[in-house]
């Protein structure tokens, strides 16, 4: 055998040793149940049953198995995120790479599911005589378009509440914050890494939601900033395969002279009562945003103790981070998290028993998903 047929054939036994080596690790290495990185839960090892290797989901259960738990997987994804990049790609799992920053890649509105969330929105006033105020956000791809890579398609996020609005006129109170924000795209109002508003972008809607619902005493409110991390990567870094963009800091705005007292309970907590608006125990945890209220919740009602009026909030996330500022004018306020109700929300919660409705969904929710149509069930 020449030399060079020699060097050959070894190279091609080292390399697919090393690749039968990797497998053998990845079968045998102890296993996570969850990749904190990309915020999911792992693949289990598929059953193995005659049936399963019959019909083919024992093997596609194996290669989603391998795939999830191959040696070094996040290194090996960050790797392909950087190749990609250099390549000139900037779009990765649904996600727009920026100048260190990162975008939901938001598609335009299905009108099947708007035309029900606005037609669950009539029904729900219609059985109810309270001031009905509605608030959609624009997302971070609308107001800081500027900082999206020159190529990624963006449609009229404005023009779209816009409609939203004029469909409801004389049904809802809107609360319009987009001019607001836009006033302000050059300021820090979304994460970086994460798909939500920050609190500064937060406190903005606020004071466009104390001027509509009249909130006299919002405008002259001053607060604190306290700053609880500097090391939290959001959903959109989980989403992506790219590694170098910054964490993102969170910060708590506190009013002068302290928070209110408050107890809070949450639906799924067994009657568990807190004393804060925040859980700071959640910064330990990968989705760090849960500093607010606790994170997700079907319910979560949060009494102060004050005299006033009852406030129901329908709401996805980004309401998670606007409440606390609420809390100081409302004796009470309940939110209702319709995505993870599969009962009528009057199963939970009377509607009667409370003197103004506030509903705050950002785009993405309005224009792409019908749960606010459950307002009609």
């Amino acid at each position: 055998m020449q030399k060079f047929d020699r060097v050959h054939l070894i190279s091609i036994l080292l390399f697919f040793g090393m690749l039968f080596g990797l497998f053998l690790l990845t079968i045998f290495l102890p296993k996570q149940e969850r990749s904190e990185m990309e915020n999911r839960s792992l693949a289990a090892f598929p059953e193995i049953s005659w049936k399963n290797i019959m019909n083919r989901r024992f093997m596609s259960g194996f290669e989603t198995y391998v795939e999830d738990h191959f040696v070094g997987r996040d290194s090996w994804v960050g790797l392909k995120g950087d190749v990609e990049v250099a390549m000139g790609k900037t779009e990765n799992g649904g996600v727009y790479i920026g100048d260190n920053r990162l975008f939901l890649k938001l598609d335009p509105p299905d009108e099947a599911k708007v035309s029900d969330n606005l037609e669950g929105i009539r029904d729900f006033a219609g059985q109810y005589d309270l001031p009905i105020y509605l608030m959609v956000v624009p997302t971070a791809s609308e107001i800081q378009r500027d900082w999206l890579p020159a190529d990624a398609p963006v449609w009229d996020q404005q023009a779209f509440i816009e409609s939203c609005y004029a469909a409801l006129e004389g049904t809802v109170i809107p609360v319009d914050v987009y001019d607001t924000l836009a006033a302000h795209k050059e300021e820090a109002l979304y994460y970086r890494t994460d798909h939500h508003w920050t609190t500064l972008g937060a406190y903005y809607a606020y004071l466009e939601a104390a001027e509509a619902m009249g909130l006299a005493d919002a405008a002259g409110r001053t607060y604190t900033t306290e700053q609880v991390s500097d090391s939290f990567y959001g959903t959109l870094y989980s989403k992506v395969g790219y590694r170098h963009v910054d964490p993102d800091t969170i910060e708590l705005y506190h009013p002068e002279g302290g928070d209110s007292p408050v107890e809070l309970t949450r639906m799924e907590d067994e009657g568990a009562v807190y004393e804060s608006l925040y859980f700071r125990d959640k910064l330990a945890e990968r989705d760090q945003y849960q500093v607010f209220l606790g994170g997700v919740s079907p319910m979560t009602t949060i009494e102060t103790g004050k005299e006033g009026k009852r406030l129901l909030v329908f709401k996805d996330s980004y309401a998670d981070s606007l409440t606390p500022f609420l809390v100081e004018d409302y004796a009470s306020i309940t939110t209702i998290d319709l995505r993870y109700l599969n009962l009528p929300y009057d199963r939970f919660v009377d509607p009667n028993e409370f003197d103004e409705v506030l509903l705050v969904y950002n785009v993405q929710n309005f224009s792409g998903s019908d749960e606010v149509g459950k307002l009609g069930w």
